[in-house]
């Protein structure tokens, strides 16, 4: 087996991180959840409510949304949104 093709994989090694991708046609991993974090790499045009359903309670999600970095934050209460408004972002549109 040759060198790993994930060249940040060592620094999540023995925390209980991992980085796992969806696949196309799926919104996430909805039969692994819920998570603590989701990072989310392509603008989603609006905040999709199937990642946001994945959040495990007290949980945060970054993902790009209409050309604004959104965090999505899960408590007890429910989702709260907070848009960045002081920086504009371009990124290829969720399929």
């Amino acid at each position: 087996m040759g060198p790993d093709p994930r060249p940040w994989a060592p620094r999540f090694a023995g925390i209980g991180a991992r980085i796992e991708q969806a696949s196309p046609g799926t919104l996430g991993l909805p039969d692994l959840g819920p998570f603590d974090r989701i990072l989310v790499s392509a603008d989603a045009g609006a905040i999709p409510v199937e990642l946001e359903q994945q959040l495990s309670v007290g949980a945060r999600m970054v993902l790009p949304a209409a050309g604004l970095m959104r965090t999505v934050l899960r408590d007890k209460a429910g989702w709260h949104r907070e848009p960045d408004h002081e920086h504009r972002f371009s990124f290829v549109p969720l399929v």
